[in-house]
């Protein structure tokens, strides 16, 4: 997407941006949150005999009596979101469906990114992507928020805090993977004939802890011989103050781009939907999208005949049609059954049959262009011929200084009339204007400088 900048008053401008979206930012702390504008649209459509996809944007119709979507984080990557609606059974009546999909971490990333380019002052306290921002370890500083900062990590800084060490080296650290990157280069000077690398932190169901696993290489041949676990011990330590790092707003981005997973009480919610609806963007939600929904649902009112036998006696037929719904993640697999209930009335007492006929919904798998090959977005142009060649012509262009505001009067006017000269002098006129020249010029800066500024505007 491109960004273009334009605005008359660009200081203007931020504090109007900044005021309206104070409304939109100060959302409660919770990890879900809803909104209209921010997702793409709840959509199905038809894929063959007996079966609906439904999905999130893309090509289809929108499902009859969307909800509000509803953004949360669950642990897993990027955000999860929930919508409902109502898709047509082959009967026409409407079957209450809901669906989740996920907005990948790099479309969050990429939604704040274009927020941030977009705002002149720094985020402040009730801004979700500030919420954010504090839980990932950054922050911003300066007057204009354009100096960034990353928390070190290898530095607790709110109890409980603890050191670890692993196995019997010397040096404790404040972090687990702090502790397990040192070890190898501990490991190298402490044993002979081996080399040890590629440390990393991985827990041990036998241990039900987290353990710190190294490689170690043949130091004659550098072959790998085996993986080493070491364990942690840890001890107690007050916290400290949090340590600042040199950082920039890519980095924050990168962080958002590659987290693994979010918890419940993540910001990341709140910030992809504060992002997008200030943006004006509505976030793609992409697969596995998963649709549940009811088992059943009803069909046509049931069709009741009554009509007489040869006996004089009463024949009634009653059909009722209902329809079996199986769900396998986006897909509806619809079945219709039919029940024909026939019972006669005779002379002997009531006899009643019944008729059971189940067939998958029938509906047309072509596609939309093949149902209207005449539609705008089905209709096929070709390639356009190729453009003439521009010409090119170098020109040589002297360019001469002007004094700015040099100027003189204008000679005297003199002309004749019924053969007698007259002459106009401009002398009253150009002392009078030249004390106005100091208003002149202060306009023509004024105009010159709202030109100007007018291209800083955001749209």
């Amino acid at each position: 997407m491109n960004y273009y900048v334009r605005s008359p008053i660009p200081c203007l401008r931020a504090v109007l941006l900044v005021g309206a979206l104070g409304l939109l930012w100060l959302t409660p702390a919770h990890a879900n949150v809803s909104s209209d504008a921010a997702f793409e649209r709840f959509m199905h459509q038809s894929t063959g005999a007996g079966k609906q996809s439904v999905g999130f944007g893309g090509n289809g119709t929108p499902v009859v009596a969307p909800g509000v979507p509803s953004a949360a984080a669950d642990g897993g990557a990027g955000v999860r979101v929930n919508n409902t609606g109502s898709v047509p059974n082959p009967s026409g009546n409407p079957v209450g469906v809901s669906a989740s999909g996920r907005v990948s971490n790099a479309d969050v990333a990429g939604a704040i990114g274009r927020l941030l380019r977009k705002l002149i002052f720094p985020l402040s306290v009730g801004s979700a992507v500030y919420d954010l921002m504090q839980e990932l370890g950054f922050r911003q500083t300066g007057a204009s928020g354009a100096t960034w900062q990353k928390q070190n990590s290898e530095y607790c800084t709110e109890a409980p805090c603890f050191l670890y060490r692993l196995g019997s080296a010397p040096q404790s650290y404040s972090t687990k993977a702090a502790a397990c990157n040192a070890h190898p280069a501990y490991l190298n000077t402490t044993t002979s004939n081996y080399t040890f690398g590629n440390p990393r932190v991985v827990f041990e169901a036998s241990f039900n802890a987290d353990v710190c696993y190294t490689d170690s290489y043949h130091a004659s041949n550098g072959q790998f011989s085996a993986t080493q676990t070491n364990q942690y011990s840890s001890q107690s330590t007050p916290p400290v103050s949090p340590v600042w790092l040199a950082s920039t707003q890519q980095e924050f981005l990168d962080a958002i781009a590659s987290a693994s997973g979010w918890p419940s009480s993540s910001a990341v919610a709140r910030a992809a939907v504060q992002a997008a609806e200030t943006n004006g963007e509505r976030l793609p939600v992409g697969s596995p999208v998963t649709v549940t929904g009811p088992a059943t649902s009803p069909g046509p009112a049931p069709q009741v005949k009554t009509e007489p036998n040869t006996d004089g006696s009463t024949k009634t037929t009653t059909t009722t049609v209902t329809h079996t719904h199986t769900y396998n993640q986006n897909v509806i697999n619809t079945t219709t059954t039919t029940v024909t209930n026939i019972t006669n009335n005779g002379a002997s007492g009531v006899n009643t049959s019944s008729t059971v006929n189940s067939t998958p919904e029938a509906r047309d798998e072509r596609s939309e262009c093949e149902k209207s090959p005449d539609v705008i977005g089905c209709s096929k142009y070709g390639k356009p011929p190729e453009a003439d060649p521009i010409g090119r012509e170098s020109k040589d262009v002297a360019i001469s200084p002007t004094a700015f505001a040099a100027g003189s009067c204008p000679a005297p006017v003199s002309f004749t009339a019924f053969d007698r000269s007259y002459s106009f002098n401009y002398d009253d006129l150009c002392s009078r204007l030249s004390s106005l020249a100091g208003l002149f010029m202060a306009l023509a800066a004024l105009v010159a400088a709202w030109i100007f500024a007018d291209g800083f505007r955001v749209t």
